[in-house]
Order: structure tokens, then C-alpha cells, then sequence
């Protein structure tokens, strides 16, 4: 249930801020609400930056608060003063996907998961007649039992007859294709935003960001389905999952999953036979291990020789590393040989 809305006061005392550069025109602070007895979590948005009515804003808020779905942030409170408005809602201590996937990308499995989950919270945000449009890494926060939630409505809109929307005019680099070529969206252009979401996770961050384009190309490159780059995966990514990703992300709206359950059941088709767990460094190498039961675990490394870089697979029981055949290393003259190598590796290991 949404709380009562206070108009004047926030009611509440800041304690530290939280989730920094995460909003585009937010900030979100960890506070202590004594009317609710509790830490909080508070969003703020000020009035300047606000491009719409404050009293549409509560009433966007009060319709999320009415999804009363596990998989979607419940908002406990709204408040106002003349300079702000503020959301009030649990305080996640877990964080966000997007600190999740900083430095890395997260083990296949783990995606799936999550993907799954959140988009159980997204079908339940169509069903009560809206858009999201603001589905990114940073707005998918985890509960204390560790599932995923969705959160941040503030570019939420409400469906229209026709089953499209105008959106607000602030965005983020995850619009879809659609906003730049006719300036409105549709159910998609969530499933859209979802895929991106995910295939980030999948990749991570330092493989993701560099793809980003200049700001004055950002909107071309995105209509033309050139960003990012569908066909540009770490090497250990399941091809099933780069399937369903890349239709998530389709540049026509039609050619996408009609729904986010369809979505969701899709991703519950895909295998993964090793979870990998990725890590690198700045200079380029990188090592997946994948732990197995009652079996070593499988390692694989990519790691920089010279002017050569090295791909090399390990076996790892628990009381030291073992080299697997000589056969399985090799040595190649560029990185980009070596990438083309580690497919083979991993569509042989599976």
C-alpha cells in the first residue's frame, strides 16, 4: 500500500547518499523515517528538472504501487516540498545489477535468473496498463532473499488505446530504435530495453561500454541497429542465449518477443553446461572458471605473451592446477587470433 502523501515536510532525515550516478536526475539517499519507524530508501527528483506536473507524478507512483508484485520495488510512501519530490521505498541493501556487472560480466546462469525475474515484475507493469521505459541495469535491485526487482518509474507511461505511448522527453542510451525513428513507443520498446539490460549482464560492463558512440551519433546508431553491436558476444556466451538476446533486441518492434512472459520463457529454455565466472584485468587477459561437481574445475585463460597472447587450459582439483594437453594451448600472434581460437575452446567444452 502506498503511504499518505505529505505536502510541505519530506518527514524523514537523510542519513547518507546512496547509488551514486546511477539516475539521470535523481538521487536517492538512505534515510530514516520516523513516521514508518525504519530505514528507507528516498528518491529524490527536483521540481526543476521535472518535466512534468507533480500531480501526475503521484499518480504514476500510486499506479506502480498498485502492481503489489514481488518483482517490482513497492513504493511505501510520496512526498513533496516546494523544491522536491520524493519517493519513499525498502532499502536494498544488496544494491544493483549495474555495481553487480561494473568491472565483469556475471556467470550465464545468474543472468537467466535474474532476466527471468525481473521480467515477471515487467509483465505485471503491462498488465496494469503501462510502459516502463527505463529498464537498465541500475534499476534492477535485489531483495534481501536475493531475487530481482525493478524499480525507477519516473519515465513510466501510461498505454494508450492504440497500445503505443508518448514517452517524456528525457532518455537514456537504452531507448529503442523505435523513440528516435517516430518518437513513440510500444510494448517492445520494454522488451527492447530488457534485452540490452541482459546482454550487458552477460558481457559486462568493460566489453559493453567501449561500444558506446559519440553523443551526436548515440540516436543514428541506434535507429540504424549498429548499437550496440548484436553479433559482438564474449566468447563463452551460450549460443541460445545470444539468440534470444539479439531478438530481444531486434530493430523492428514486430520481430521482437511480443510479451515480456514470452521473453521470460524463452530465457527459461536456455542451457548452460559450464557457469562461467569471468575475470580480467586492464591489460586485456582475462580467465573463465567453470566449477564443477565432483569434478575438477575447467579453466581457461587468455593472457597477454609479449606481443603474442597466450590461450591456455587448466584443470584445477582443488590441490593445484593441472595443464590440460599441450595440444588444447596455443599461442597467437594477435588478440583478435586469439579470440577467434577461445570460440573454438568454448563451443568444444560446450
Amino acid at each position: 500500500m502506498i503511504g499518505v502523501e505529505f505536502r510541505g515536510e519530506t518527514g524523514y532525515t537523510r542519513i547518507e547518499e546512496i547509488g551514486r550516478g546511477e539516475g539521470m536526475n535523481s538521487t536517492v539517499y538512505r534515510v530514516f523515517d520516523a513516521r514508518l519507524n525504519g530505514e528507507y530508501a528516498a528518491k529524490e527528483i527536483s521540481k526543476a528538472n521535472f518535466m512534468r506536473g507533480v500531480d501526475e507524478y503521484f499518480t504514476e507512483a500510486q499506479t506502480m504501487a498498485a502492481a503489489d508484485h514481488p518483482n517490482v520495488v513497492p513504493i511505501r510512501c510520496c512526498c513533496e516540498t516546494p523544491e522536491i519530490i520524493s519517493l519513499i521505498m525498502p532499502l536494498y541493501t544488496r544494491g544493483s545489477l549495474g555495481r553487480l556487472i561494473q568491472n565483469g560480466p556475471l556467470p550465464p546462469s545468474d543472468v537467466l535468473t535474474i532476466g527471468r525475474q525481473f521480467l515477471l515484475g515487467l509483465t505485471k507493469i503491462h498488465l496494469v496498463g503501462r510502459f516502463h521505459l527505463d529498464i537498465k541495469p541500475s534499476n534492477v535491485l535485489f531483495a534481501d532473499a536475493g531475487h530481482a526487482l525493478l524499480a525507477d518509474f519516473g519515465q513510466s507511461c501510461r498505454v494508450e488505446d492504440d497500445g503505443s505511448a508518448n514517452p517524456p522527453p528525457m532518455y537514456h542510451f537504452a531507448m529503442p530504435p523505435e523513440f528516435f525513428q517516430y518518437f513513440t513507443v510500444v510494448a517492445q520498446s520494454d522488451i527492447y530495453q530488457a534485452g540490452v539490460t541482459l546482454y550487458r549482464a552477460v558481457n559486462g560492463d568493460p566489453f559493453f561500454a567501449p561500444q558506446k558512440p559519440a553523443a551526436d551519433d548515440l540516436a543514428d546508431r541506434i535507429a540504424a541497429g549498429k548499437f550496440p553491436d548484436r553479433n559482438a558476444f564474449l566468447p563463452h556466451v551460450p549460443k541460445r542465449l545470444r539468440t534470444v538476446l539479439r531478438k530481444a533486441m531486434s530493430l523492428e518492434s514486430e520481430d521482437r518477443y511480443q510479451s515480456a512472459q514470452e521473453f521470460g520463457n524463452e530465457l527459461g529454455k536456455v542451457t548452460v553446461a559450464h557457469n562461467w565466472n569471468v575475470t580480467g584485468d586492464i591489460n586485456g587477459s582475462m580467465e573463465w572458471r567453470a566449477k564443477r561437481r565432483k569434478k575438477s574445475d575447467i579453466i581457461v585463460r587468455r593472457r597477454a605473451n609479449g606481443a603474442a597472447w597466450n590461450v591456455e587450459l587448466w584443470q584445477d582439483s582443488g590441490k593445484g592446477e593441472r595443464r590440460v594437453s599441450r595440444d588444447a594451448w596455443r599461442k597467437c600472434n594477435s588478440q583478435k587470433v586469439a579470440d577467434g581460437y577461445l570460440k573454438s575452446v568454448f563451443e568444444l567444452l560446450g
